[in-house]
């Protein structure tokens, strides 16, 4: 698998010890939505649990950046990306994995939560960005607003894309008027018309996926419709 040598080129906070790392795209670079890359600070020493780790690409392939978000958590490796400055250099490979868009017509609905969202900004970006017709409902839970990455570009995205729904469910604020409850098939119901014909989609803590997929399943669900990522150590 090749290896690239890229510069870091930004880097912000978007929520609550969470940060996105912007790295230059070399050139001729692809990846579909969705996939993930294995990162090397060369410069830390130790063995390769703590100087490598597997990100999934939040941006999306239009952009002009690779883009990764990470909880900063008190781990060798990601202590020192934080502390990265401007146009430190990193090695990132080509990008692989299969939690992959459904390319037909048929409806998406994600299920998110923290940091797990990463894959679907890339996938909801990028169709907002190609005016994709396809129909995509996010679900997206954390415990308050400053928990939840993205949550602007959600919305924004929601004004560009009349095909995406956003529902954010904010579990420990009191003054919050939206959802609150955790992901229930209730909940479910209210916003899908239909539960037998999207594919599904969900990503985060591995509790929380496997919590999700067995929803889903009891839902009668096809297990071919339901398709999970788990983020552990994120």
């Amino acid at each position: 698998m090749a290896k690239h040598s890229v510069k870091l080129v930004a880097k912000k906070g978007v929520a609550r010890e969470t940060v996105t790392f912007h790295f230059e795209k070399p050139v001729g670079y692809t990846y579909e939505p969705g996939q993930f890359i294995e990162l090397t600070l060369a410069q830390l020493e130790g063995d390769e649990k703590e100087t490598k780790h597997f990100f999934t690409l939040s941006s999306a392939p239009y952009e002009s950046f690779l883009g990764v978000t990470t909880r900063i958590r008190p781990t060798q490796l990601k202590q020192a990306l934080n502390m990265s400055k401007i146009g430190q250099e990193v090695i990132v490979t080509d990008a692989m994995g299969s939690f992959l868009l459904d390319e037909t017509s048929t409806p998406c609905v994600f299920i998110a939560g923290g940091i797990g969202v990463t894959p679907f900004r890339s996938m909801i970006l990028q169709q907002t960005h190609d005016e994709s017709q396809k129909e995509l409902v996010l679900f997206y839970s954390n415990r308050t607003r400053e928990d939840t990455a993205y949550y602007d570009e959600f919305e924004q995205a929601k004004k560009d894309n009349l095909h995406f729904k956003f529902i954010p469910i904010m579990t420990k604020l009191d003054h919050w008027t939206g959802e609150k409850k955790h992901i229930s098939s209730e909940m479910l119901e209210k916003y899908l018309p239909d539960l037998n014909t999207p594919v599904f989609y969900s990503a985060g803590p591995p509790a929380m996926v496997k919590s999700i997929k067995e929803l889903l399943l009891s839902l009668s669900i096809p297990q071919e419709h339901v398709k999970t990522e788990e983020f552990d150590g994120y």
